[in-house]
């Protein structure tokens, strides 16, 4: 059975608003469906807008979804003990786990429930009306099984693990229901086929246009490509990275812009991004912040990391690295703040044209190698100069191209190549835990991982799944809590 509603969700939720929600305080998602607050394609429009601003939140897409993932692995950590201390070291439990990591993806899907519930009803007069209505329809569609996916993989068992069919994943969001409703876990397998049956729909609906932002059909093919890597569907993932990188027309941003594209409103290879402000943003606790050493500066790479990137002199994504409040070159500069103003202001890039690469690296790995070179080198390939180097002093440094750049070819290709690429280009964007735990392999922390326990983490570890927070279970006696929380 699909549960539809979360039943704690409005008290829970109500517990971490904050400046951004200022939408929903005045017309209240939740009403949408019965008070005919949305009647014109305009009004359809706000409100897809509002479950964009929650999953702007610190506790979602501008924070908790990236670094509390982050330094679970073995490229980012925590600077000291503070905020991310229980997830560096794995000292969460049932009763301090994040409650807002459950909560707030499920309020986000709230409002696109009650959007989805009257959207077929807007008026929209004429074909520019109706095609964006139903552009806002595919944005909500295509949401819901974002916000779905990233719910099923921190809380439910990886699929590429086994049992999809009969692990619990979460509860599948579909409809408005009442407000006491008490719902049941549905299996990853249930939730995963909601995820892609909702990207599929969205697709069909959505504008090819750019919107800043806004999910658009190149976003939603890329996410797709994205979800079946993670179920482990090679196929499906190269056809529609493929896709992307066929048609979508954007391109790979240049060596010469890579360090400067970061601070930019809308950087020139994202498909999707969260649109941060100096009005509008994750705030003090939001992962650029928690990156930068004037601000609380805790979410930093680690001296492996560090080393190796340095060791890759003429690679572009070395100049990403600045000095930390440790005094060393910890600070990864994807969230710089927009020009003169704070770190913050940053936008958060959800998934951009060099990740589709690495998936159609991935995806045709086992199937064409000589493909998956080629995917693998167009990345690798961009890090490098065309030509010889000049320093500050005005020295020339020969530099061989292409003999000095370290690509592949479909003899050397293979899984570990493409993760360490992956590593060197999504560092600091919340891939990292995922991609070890989605391919079953070891987490080992480096020499300067400071916890007591969990230097190394295996698979079959308990704690590479979210807990599901007490708050839920209390208040829900059909939810069951996920293998080794029990106690």
């Amino acid at each position: 059975m699909k549960n539809r509603f979360i039943y704690t969700l409005l008290g829970v939720a109500l517990l971490g608003t904050s400046c951004s929600d200022s939408w929903l305080e005045e017309d209240p998602s939740d009403k949408l469906a019965v008070d005919g607050s949305v009647q014109t394609v305009t009004q359809a429009q706000y409100a897809i807008d509002g479950v964009y601003d929650q999953m702007s939140d610190d506790a979602y897409y501008n924070g908790k979804y990236i670094f509390n993932f982050d330094v679970m692995a073995d490229d980012m950590r925590a600077s000291e003990t503070g905020r991310l201390d229980d997830y560096y070291r794995y000292t969460f439990y049932t009763e301090s786990s994040d409650t807002e990591m459950w909560s707030r993806p499920y309020r986000a899907m709230k409002n696109v429930a009650s959007l989805l519930a009257v959207i077929d009803n807007v008026e929209a007069e004429g074909a520019d009306a109706i095609a964006a209505r139903n552009d806002i329809k595919g944005q909500a569609l295509a949401l819901r099984g974002l916000i779905h996916f990233d719910l099923v993989k921190t809380f439910g068992k990886p699929y590429t693990h086994g049992d999809a069919n009969t692990a619990l994943g979460v509860p599948i969001v579909t409809d408005l229901v009442a407000f006491d409703q008490k719902m049941s876990r549905n299996t990853v397998e249930e939730v995963y086929n909601q995820v892609i049956a909702d990207f599929k729909a969205g697709i069909d609906l959505l504008s090819n246009d750019a919107n800043l932002g806004h999910i658009n059909k190149a976003a939603a093919q890329a996410l797709l490509a994205r979800v079946y890597l993670y179920k482990g569907d090679m196929a499906n993932a190269l056809t529609y990275a493929e896709e992307v990188i066929n048609n979508s027309n954007v391109s790979l941003m240049s060596r010469d812009n890579y360090v400067g594209e970061w601070a930019k409103d809308g950087m020139s290879e994202s498909l999707f991004e969260i649109v941060n402000s100096s009005e509008d943003n994750g705030g003090l606790e939001s992962v650029g912040y928690l990156s930068d050493p004037d601000g609380y500066g805790q979410f930093v790479a680690t001296d492996p990391f560090i080393a190796k990137l340095q060791a890759a002199t003429y690679d572009v994504r070395n100049q990403m690295l600045a000095k930390d409040e440790l005094d060393r070159m910890g600070r990864v500069m994807k969230y710089p703040g927009k020009a003169n103003e704070p770190s913050y202001t940053s936008n958060t890039r959800v998934i951009r044209l060099s990740e589709v690469y690495l998936i159609a690296a991935e995806a045709a790995l086992a199937s064409d190698a000589a493909k998956a070179a080629e995917y693998l080198n167009a990345v690798i390939e961009r890090a490098y100069p065309t030509e010889d180097v000049i320093d500050a002093d005005g020295t020339t440094v020969l530099f061989d191209h292409p003999a000095d750049v370290p690509t592949v070819t479909a003899a050397t290709i293979n899984l570990a190549r493409i993760l360490e690429e992956r590593s060197l280009e999504l560092v600091a964007e919340g891939h990292r835990f995922h991609d070890l735990v989605r391919n079953n392999l070891t987490i080992t922390r480096g020499d300067d991982y400071w916890g007591t326990t969990y230097k190394t983490i295996e698979m079959t570890d308990y704690k590479i799944i979210q807990p599901i927070p007490r708050i839920e279970l209390d208040a829900n006696p059909n939810m069951v809590q996920n293998p080794g929380y029990e106690s």
